[in-house]
């Protein structure tokens, strides 16, 4: 299997960071925690009562160590919050070698709290113009530009950049995320 493309575009603020939140909140309310919570239990407890026990690979061990910590998740309560529904996810999907496979995958932005590899990278002005040949983008070619980053964009990157309602507009009006699942 080969990295997804996925973009997003949210409200302009001056801040990436708030657009980021405010799309990551908006993914996570079509999530059915409670839902992910039990099926991450039974799927756990099958894996560990289907290996048998001294497996040649350890993988009973392994689905030991999987279940419970599967049976710790949902001894919890689900978080209400904003963080601690985006970490549940996280921590529901942390053993998968995929992540989650869009937007929630974005730890923050570069720059911004030690975010690392797995941040969104915000394009300079120059960067914008290098890349896409222009340094106002249209956000009804948010699309168009998706696909052009995807031509350049390796696995598990991340990029935002400001999108603009017409080329006269000083003031930008979106950001757009545009990125790569890891796998």
């Amino acid at each position: 299997m080969g990295a997804q493309l996925f973009f997003h575009t949210s409200a302009y603020t001056s801040d990436p960071n708030v657009a980021l939140e405010s799309l990551q909140a908006t993914e996570l309310d079509g999530y059915d925690l409670p839902e992910m919570v039990a099926s991450n239990l039974a799927s756990s407890q099958r894996a560990f009562d289907d290996t048998p026990e001294g497996d040649e690979y350890g993988l009973h061990d392994h689905y030991k160590a999987e279940l419970e910590r599967a049976k710790l998740i949902a001894s919890e309560p689900i978080p209400t919050d904003f963080r601690g529904r985006l970490h549940l996810v996280r921590r529901l999907h942390a053993d998968t070698g995929q992540g989650i496979g869009n937007i929630l995958d974005v730890e923050g932005i570069a720059g911004n709290d030690g975010a690392g590899w797995s941040a969104a990278k915000p394009l300079a002005p120059v960067g914008v113009i290098a890349k896409f040949g222009s340094g106002k983008l249209l956000s009804s070619k948010a699309h168009e530009y998706a696909g052009i980053a995807n031509e350049w964009l390796g696995r598990g990157e991340c990029i935002c950049f400001p999108l603009y309602a017409n080329t006269d507009e000083d003031d930008p009006v979106e950001w757009c995320f545009v990125g790569n699942t890891v796998d």
